[in-house]
């Protein structure tokens, strides 16, 4: 019995109108079906990628009260590091951590009605 694989989106095809339908179904597959997958053709140095993830490493080796310290919850922007258990998927805690982050701008003095997701612009 073989080791499932994950799939590998290809962002290329995105950019290429002929490709872009067939990408989107793949790419719909693999994040409604599987869950998971790899993202290549997206042109990032492999410098930075290596660096996000030497990043990443040393965030999560911190110890918990020093992740502790940028908790999203402390974020009007939902920015920060969210632990095991804190959030929630289809009534269940989800089993993961992580830290979400995004450009950075400025917020919106004042969200109109009808589109709270404007809240989630600001800085990290």
């Amino acid at each position: 019995m073989s080791e499932p694989s994950l799939p590998l989106v290809d962002i290329s095809r995105f950019r290429d109108p002929d490709q872009r339908e067939a990408f989107l179904v793949d790419l719909r597959h693999a994040a409604h079906d599987v869950g998971f997958f790899y993202v290549v053709g997206h042109r990032i140095a492999p410098q930075v990628t290596e660096g996000v993830l030497g990043a990443a490493r040393e965030f999560f080796a911190l110890p918990l009260e020093q992740r502790l310290e940028i908790e999203n919850v402390h974020s009007p922007h939902f920015r920060g590091y969210s632990r095991v258990g804190t959030e929630r998927t289809g009534g269940s805690a989800d089993q993961r951590e992580q830290i979400d982050v995004g450009p950075e701008r400025q917020p919106f003095p004042d969200v109109p009605p009808g589109k709270p997701y404007l809240r989630l612009i600001g800085p990290n």
